[in-house]
């Protein structure tokens, strides 16, 4: 009798157990928060939900709401630091930033200063393992992952912490179509989701949660990898039509980059300084007449404090003209080598060593060795250490970059040069080599003694006296720098 009465008291129990839902509602209207909390006190409602915010106004203070950290406000890190998670025109072929990442991290949490600590959020919530870790290791107890698809969805792990991946929702068909437990309204453009959120909180068949404590309910049993597939929470590409914010996305890279060498020489007013670059990151902002000179007053005054020069992009019209990438570069145990990643008459341009030798490969698109080839070593990348001049031409090189030894093909012939004082000699003759689109040298790896791994190099392409192409990047119309 008493398991007849334990097993109807068990199936009363899982009859009346409410389905569990975990929202995290993203909005900077303090109004909208103030009046959700008054629907609750109205209906006396039990219902609690997490919120992602950027209001200064410290809302725990007067209300038991899970209100997760924000890194950096919405602004693209994730697309800066990380590009290779995305598709946009303008920023394919950068490498990851996963170096430079941890140090900025680490200021912005002090910076943050939050005693308290539950979710994190970390702009767009592409996930990368390596913001996984960071967000353990300062002691968070879960990160804000992506957007589900139809193949993960809920809480999944890494190194057994919690990412949560959510169900976006618009409307209430969605919510009751989803059988996510965790769900997120955006409203961070801006619009109210005050309406819907009544409705669903009003319905009292399911038990409204914070994100965290949806997580204790949850087991963590999927490991992530990098099959898994879904969205950013915050998702960019409207914003792709716009040019001036593809473009300005492009030179936040590129600044990103070029600083992080510096990264032992940061303080707390220069990472002040980067952080309000990517406040320009915004259309309201971008559109004015003044943002190109005061992004590139920030940037200079950040290179100021650093001690270094501004480089060459900072002076282009970079909301205008993107400084796109052309070629991505790939260094081997024994091979340096340039592959384009868009439509270039030189397909790749690589060295390799082989039996003593160093073997000069290009690449063509087409079968004829037309027109000129010069290729321009820089050794050392000293400013005034070489020369900046092009043998025979109009262009130049940037002074940081000038060369020490240049290489001209020229009716299938290779005749190097070396660099003198404020001058340059023949050096020494090579023989030429085609095979279908390629055409070839090698040298003694004596002639051009030190790690040419970690030179920069120049490919020049000439028709007569126009240069119509090669594997460099420019600014202006003289001005070449290194694909790097």
């Amino acid at each position: 009798m008493s398991i007849f009465l334990a097993f109807l008291l068990f199936i009363s129990f899982n009859a009346n157990a409410k389905e569990y839902k975990s929202i995290l509602w993203i909005t900077n209207s303090t109004s909208d928060i103030m009046e959700i909390e008054a629907f609750k006190d109205e209906k006396k409602l039990d219902f609690n939900f997490t919120l992602l915010t950027s209001l200064k106004t410290d809302v725990t203070s007067f209300y038991n709401i899970e209100v997760v950290d924000n890194l950096f406000n919405f602004y693209p890190i994730d697309a800066v630091f990380f590009p290779t998670a995305y598709s946009f025109k303008g920023i394919i072929g950068y490498n990851d930033n996963s170096v430079f990442f941890p140090v900025l991290f680490d200021y912005y949490q002090n910076l943050l200063n939050t005693s308290k600590k539950t979710g994190l959020f970390i702009s767009s919530g592409r996930l990368k393992e390596t913001e996984a870790l960071l967000a353990r290791s300062y002691n968070y107890e879960w990160l804000a992952g992506g957007i589900s698809s139809q193949s993960i969805s809920g809480v999944v792990c890494v190194s057994s912490f919690p990412v949560v991946i959510f169900d976006i929702i618009r409307s209430t068909d969605e919510f009751y179509s989803s059988k996510n437990n965790f769900i997120l309204i955006n409203d961070y453009k801006g619009g109210s989701s005050v309406g819907l959120l009544k409705t669903i909180f009003e319905d009292k068949n399911f038990e409204f949660i914070s994100v965290r404590d949806g997580i204790k309910k949850s087991d963590c049993m999927v490991e992530y990898n990098n099959e898994m597939n879904f969205s950013p929470i915050i998702d960019y590409s409207d914003f792709e039509e716009k040019e001036n914010m593809m473009n300005y996305l492009n030179y936040l890279i590129l600044i990103t980059r070029d600083i992080s060498k510096y990264q032992k020489s940061f303080t707390p007013q220069i990472f002040g300084m980067y952080k309000e670059l990517f406040e320009y990151f915004n259309p309201d902002l971008i559109e004015k007449e003044d943002a190109e000179e005061n992004i590139r007053d920030i940037t200079n005054n950040i290179y100021m404090s650093l001690g270094v020069e501004t480089p060459y992009f900072v002076y282009s019209d970079f909301l205008k003209i993107p400084n796109l990438k052309n070629y991505i570069k790939e260094v081997g145990k024994d091979s340096v080598s340039f592959f384009s990643i868009s439509t270039q008459r030189i397909k790749s341009f690589s060295i390799e060593k082989s039996s003593g030798n160093l073997v000069f490969i290009i690449d063509l698109s087409s079968n004829a060795a037309e027109g000129e080839y010069h290729i321009y070593i820089d050794i050392n990348q000293r400013r005034n250490a070489g020369l900046e001049s092009v043998i025979g031409k109009n262009e130049k090189l940037d002074s940081n970059y000038g060369w020490e030894y240049a290489l001209i093909i020229k009716d299938k012939k290779v005749i190097s040069y070396k660099a003198a004082l404020k001058s340059y000699n023949v050096f020494k003759k090579y023989n030429f080599k085609q095979e279908d689109e390629k055409i070839y040298f090698e040298v003694n790896e004596n002639d051009f003694p030190g790690n040419f791994l970690k030179w920069n190099y120049f490919v020049l392409n000439y028709d007569g006296d126009d240069l119509i192409g090669g594997v460099f990047e420019r600014s202006g119309l003289i001005f070449l720098y290194p694909a790097d």
